[in-house]
């Protein structure tokens, strides 16, 4: 193909395909797209993850504080102590107190205090719960 500039003329090779320049910058672009995804993807099973690990202590802590709430009130003290509990494949450390309030004034009144803790690939981490229990006049 030649092409007539002025009184110079000048052949010019068809070009096909892309520049070097053009692959590197949608590489760039595709690999900016993909991490993106990526990591959205990886985010959106962690907080799924996070959110039944949540979910699952709460569950332990309803379920030792409706205990607490079966058994007679002379008989409380027998609830303190430490225990692991398994739950939809989560292992959580039951901690419970049993304390009397008498401080404040009132006799016949104990606290009971539940605390729930873990240690997995996902967190590290506690919630608590408290039952207050009254003798039966």
């Amino acid at each position: 193909m030649v092409f007539r500039q002025g009184k110079k003329d000048r052949k010019t090779v068809s070009l096909r395909g892309f520049t070097l320049l053009e692959i590197i910058f949608v590489s760039a672009l595709a690999l900016m797209v993909s991490t993106g995804v990526l990591l959205s993807i990886t985010s959106s099973g962690y907080a799924q993850a996070r959110s039944e690990l949540l979910f699952t202590a709460d569950m332990v802590l309803t379920s030792s504080s409706q205990q607490a709430l079966r058994v007679p009130y002379d008989e409380l003290d027998s609830l303190a102590g430490h225990e692991q509990v398994g739950l939809n494949g989560f292992v959580f450390h039951l901690s419970t107190t049993v304390q009397d309030l008498d401080e404040i004034g009132v006799s016949g009144v104990k606290k009971l205090s539940f605390e729930v803790s873990w240690e997995d690939r996902l967190s590290k981490g506690s919630r608590g719960r408290n039952v207050v229990r009254c003798k039966s006049w």
